[in-house]
């Protein structure tokens, strides 16, 4: 017989009773080897109960209507029911539990409650009920924000618009209440064409290939128009703006508001739209780090709250198991895993092998072989479900509280999930649905409690009471008044860029080009207002000098093949990712680039990247200056066979008016910058070298020169704030 050093007797005795009827095996059944059978009964090291409360209690939920006859939102109603509970047993009856720790009785905390999920799906209704309580709460492995589907919808979107080559984002996109493309209509479009997903949505809407989507040719059509012209935005014009267009396009806040949740569906979606008008990014680059330090300080917020000893749990069981807890709630747990909607065209099972659905007569239909492997996954499913509860039930260390919904069908009391087993397995069946009762078992109490009458729905938060402004002035006591701030002081981290623009602003050729770099160079640094942007959706044919350069950077990066074919199927990749996508403008994007590629290979600085002793391409750093910080990645540093190293930083400037060491100063910070940070890791001075890819030319930077313009840098920072 197992001990139980967890719980007393009279629970133990009721997880004996409750699943020596739940846990059994069937020998005559295709998956006993997946079923459990309780073969040895527990008892408990433990006696005694820490008081007269019933260690059982079962919270039900009859189906009622609403005041306005609606149909009640149960789970919702049961997440209140819960949370005046919980605040009932702990702060009004002051329920005693054991402390292990200290080996005695004490008055039960927040912290000794914890509610458990099968699925935190629907988590954040106990969030809100428990925080309209006033009730302390932690969500472990719960799913936050940032994981929402509906997000997550959006998220995909940006990440297509910006990269056309990212095929999962887009097949997300199109697959998500944006569009609901099917899946079979994704599967079409992917043997259509099986480079990319963005050229195969363009063909699948001429009427040469309409006919093989004649269901879905409207919605291909509607996408396809839809995704290229927020395409022809996207980077022109806000965050906010572009999502705010996509949203009014594809009419997908309606979508939501007629889902389950939808109120919530739509906050979520507006709060993400607040987060990007807050932001103020046009990049999808830009907003994505901007997110990920939201994720952050969340995790880290979340992370802080474990710490805590006095606020409820809420996680999955799973993330419970070797766990134990003074109060244990079991969620929901009339929770359905009811396997509805269309099926799967193809499923596998281990004992059955691959079965798929068949048409017959224009309908699709099972065979045997494919309801054989239903059963069997069913079967298996229910098996782990029912030793899932086992280890929910069995992490109460004095009290199991259990919450789900009932119905009363033929005078019988009726279930659906794990509530139904245990009904059956407590034989409540017969049982009147009163507001309150308490069984006497064998092993104990049973309390059972059915609300009789739907709580109020959460109220709104008041909105904030608008005041009146007046022309007098209050004067702030003295601690309390603004502090002079130096403009200077606030730039305590910036870019490599950043410094290669703050260059521009002050030495760029032609000089009447310094005031657009300066501005440019605010706006990155001080977060200004950029210039209103007007939406347009006319097509630019021309790629820029500024997205050819890019490529060539990418490309640099890695070791170029010798093989052309290979060479140019890498720059098409990369023509891609900047998001040139018709075959016209790939191909000019990547002939351009191949010229460029090729002055590469016939420089010095490709014979001296041969005859180095290393290479490093795309070294990260950090360069504290003393009153800020520095970042950024050095394009090349190399250790040549005399052993001195050296940083060369590649350009694809066009230059016209002035010699290049004339249009290499302003460059000077940047590069200074990079050799100050090598020369602090590796101890030793390198050579500096701006290559001009162009003009196959490179430009030698003198120490005195890089070292003077680091000693002006906070003297021009001051006159660019200035």
């Amino acid at each position: 017989m197992a001990r139980s050093f967890r719980t007393h007797k009279p629970l133990v005795d009721a997880f004996n009773h409750i699943f020596s009827r739940l846990l059994m095996r069937d020998d005559t059944s295709p998956v006993r080897a997946y079923q459990i059978a309780l073969d040895a009964l527990m008892e408990a090291e433990r006696a005694d109960m820490p008081s007269d409360a019933p260690p059982l209690e079962l919270l039900l939920l009859p189906k009622l209507e609403g005041d306005d006859g609606e149909k009640v939102d149960r789970r919702a109603w049961e997440a209140r029911e819960l949370a005046q509970r919980i605040r009932y047993i702990v702060e009004v009856e002051q329920r005693m539990v054991f402390d292990k720790e200290e080996r005695r009785l004490r008055p039960m905390r927040y912290g000794d409650v914890a509610l458990l999920f099968q699925a935190m799906t629907n988590s954040t209704l106990y969030e809100e009920a428990l925080k309209a309580e006033g009730l302390p709460y932690v969500s472990i492995a719960g799913r936050g924000y940032f994981d929402r589907q509906e997000v997550w919808d959006l998220l995909n979107l940006l990440k297509a618009l910006y990269n056309p080559a990212d095929d999962l984002a887009l097949a997300a996109a199109l697959r998500s209440p944006l569009f609901n493309l099917s899946d079979e209509a994704l599967l079409a479009l992917r043997f259509e064409r099986k480079d990319r997903l963005w050229a195969a949505l363009g063909e699948a809407t001429l009427p040469a290939y309409r006919a093989a989507f004649w269901e879905e040719a409207d919605v291909l059509t509607f996408a396809y128009e839809t995704l290229r012209d927020l395409r022809t935005l996207a980077g022109r014009v806000t965050i906010h703006e572009l999502l705010t267009e996509a949203l009014e396009r594809t009419g997908y806040l309606a979508v939501l508001s007629g889902l389950p949740d939808g109120a919530r569906r739509r906050g979520n979606v507006e709060k993400l739209l607040d987060k990007a008008r807050t932001s103020g990014k046009s990049t999808l680059g830009a907003f994505s780090v901007y997110l990920d330090d939201l994720r952050a300080t969340e995790a880290r917020e979340g992370e802080a709250m474990l710490d805590s000893t006095d606020a409820i749990r809420l996680m999955t069981v799973h993330k419970s198991k070797g766990l134990e807890f003074p109060l244990v709630v079991i969620v929901d747990a009339s929770y359905g895993w009811k396997h509805g909607g269309a099926k799967d065209a193809l499923i596998y099972d281990a004992a059955a092998g691959w079965a798929c659905t068949v048409y017959d007569e224009g309908k699709q239909v099972a065979p045997f072989a494919y309801r054989q492997a239903e059963r069997l996954q069913a079967g298996r499913e229910e098996a782990e479900k029912r030793r899932l509860l086992y280890v929910a039930a069995t992490r109460a260390q004095d009290y199991l509280l259990i919450s789900g919904a009932v119905d009363v069908k033929d005078g019988q009391l009726k279930a659906s999930g794990w509530l139904g087993w245990l009904i059956e397995a407590l034989d409540l069946a017969d049982s009147a649905l009163d507001a309150a009762q308490v069984f006497e078992q064998p092993w104990g109490k049973l309390a059972i409690t059915c609300p009789q009458a739907v709580l109020p729905p959460l109220p709104l938060p008041d909105p904030e009471p608008e005041t009146e402004t007046r022309a007098e002035a209050v004067s702030a006591p003295p601690l309390l008044a603004p502090l002079p701030v130096d403009p200077r002081t606030t730039l305590r981290s910036l870019t490599a860029t950043q410094i290669m623009q703050m260059g521009s602003a002050l030495h760029g050729t032609p000089a009447d080009t310094r005031p657009i770099y300066r501005e440019q160079w605010r706006r990155s640094v001080l977060g200004d207002a950029p210039a209103r942007i007007d939406m347009t959706t006319v097509r630019q044919d021309r790629i820029s000098d500024t997205k050819i350069g890019e490529i060539v950077h990418e490309a640099i990066r890695d070791d170029l093949p010798d093989n052309r074919a290979a060479l140019a199927y890498l720059l098409d990749c990369r023509a891609w990712e900047q998001g040139i996508v018709t075959p016209e403008a790939r191909a000019e994007a990547v002939s351009r680039a191949y010229g460029l590629l090729q002055k590469v290979r016939q420089s010095d600085v490709f014979t001296w990247i041969g005859e180095a002793t290393q290479v490093l391409r795309e070294v990260p750093f950090i360069y504290e200056t003393g009153q800020r910080a520095i970042h950024g990645q050095i394009d090349l540093l190399i250790q040549r066979p005399s052993g001195a190293w050296a940083v060369i930083d590649y350009k694809t400037s066009y230059v016209g008016g002035v010699s290049l060491t004339e249009h290499a100063r302003q460059y000077i910070p940047q590069v200074g910058v990079y050799a100050a940070a090598v020369s602090a890791l590796l101890g030793s001075i390198p050579q500096v070298y701006i290559h001009y890819i162009r003009y196959q030319k490179t430009v030698s930077i003198a120490e005195a020169d890089w070292r003077a313009a680091l000693a002006r840098l906070e003297d021009d920072i001051g006159s660019l704030l200035g």
